[in-house]
């Protein structure tokens, strides 16, 4: 008897009060759960969290390079076992900006988009970097 699907599933900002080791964990359980087949459904999940990105762009990393051969498959799985793996094509991400809604996956690297993940960091050690002239380049 076929499974009927069970829709979709929505979590708004799993990261609240957790720490970025839980959040990294969070989303290996929602990456193995959601290749479960009698968990027939979709998932959209919000978040603002640079760590929940980074961990499902690692899951989908795994996956490109574990598909590429059985050698590439077994050495990937030592650093991410498989049932944790994105596969590519499962994946989307977007933000919303000025009204409008704005991918951030780069379709060439199949990743999250680095610079988009990147920018406040940059920002930030920017004007530490600017600090640090201020303190001691005096």
């Amino acid at each position: 008897m076929p499974i009927e699907s069970k829709g979709l599933v929505y979590l708004e900002e799993p990261e609240a009060n957790i720490f970025p080791s839980t959040q990294y964990e969070l989303i290996r359980i929602f990456a193995w759960l959601s290749r479960e087949p009698r968990l027939d459904f979709s998932w959209v999940i919000t978040t603002h969290s640079p760590y929940i990105l980074s961990a499902f762009g690692n899951l989908i990393k795994a996956g490109m390079v574990g598909a590429q051969s059985a050698e590439d498959h077994a050495a990937v799985a030592k650093v991410i076992p498989d049932k944790y793996w994105i596969k590519e094509g499962d994946f989307a991400a977007y933000k919303i900006e000025g009204g409008k809604l704005e991918s951030i996956f780069d379709k060439k690297t199949g990743q999250i988009d680095g610079d988009y993940l990147d920018d406040v960091s940059g920002k930030i050690s920017e004007e530490f970097g600017q600090l640090l002239e201020i303190q001691y380049g005096r």
